[in-house]
């Protein structure tokens, strides 16, 4: 695996934890 490869899996987790957690906050708040 490249730099590359490694730095845009990364991104994708990071962008997918932060929908996730957008989705996620709201529910706890009530």
């Amino acid at each position: 695996m490249s730099d590359y490869t490694i730095k845009y899996k990364n991104n994708l987790n990071v962008v997918y934890s932060c929908k996730y957690h957008v989705i996620w906050c709201p529910k706890y708040r009530r």
